[in-house]
């Protein structure tokens, strides 16, 4: 059975409106008990948007969001971008070890062991 708190213990937390389609907007909510909102906000500072950055990034991870939605979404420009998914450990793809051979090939560079 799941843990259960009391309504004291709890807050709604509002994730800030996210930008979707120009000018609608969609709004989350979740409950955190109140000694984690407390830590993280002390750790985070602005809540709303740590967890909407979170989220946003996590669907670009998961191929939901493409470069330009996050951009919208963030509300920021691409370089901006790249710097919060930086700050999330995400890179761009790289080709693998095969890929990258064949492209030496294409170019009839050899391959160095």
């Amino acid at each position: 059975m799941p843990r259960k708190f009391s309504d004291e213990f709890l807050c709604l937390f509002t994730i800030a409106s996210l930008k979707y389609l120009g000018s609608s907007f969609m709004a989350v909510t979740f409950q955190l008990p109140l000694e984690i909102e407390d830590e993280l906000r002390r750790e985070l500072g602005d809540l709303d948007q740590a967890a909407k950055e979170a989220m946003l990034v996590e669907l670009y991870r998961q191929d939901k969001l493409g470069h330009h939605q996050l951009s919208v979404a963030l509300g920021l420009d691409r370089l901006e971008t790249e710097v919060v998914l930086k700050k999330h450990n995400v890179v761009e793809d790289l080709p693998t070890d095969e890929e990258y051979n064949a492209a030496l090939a294409r170019l009839g560079i050899p391959i160095k062991p």
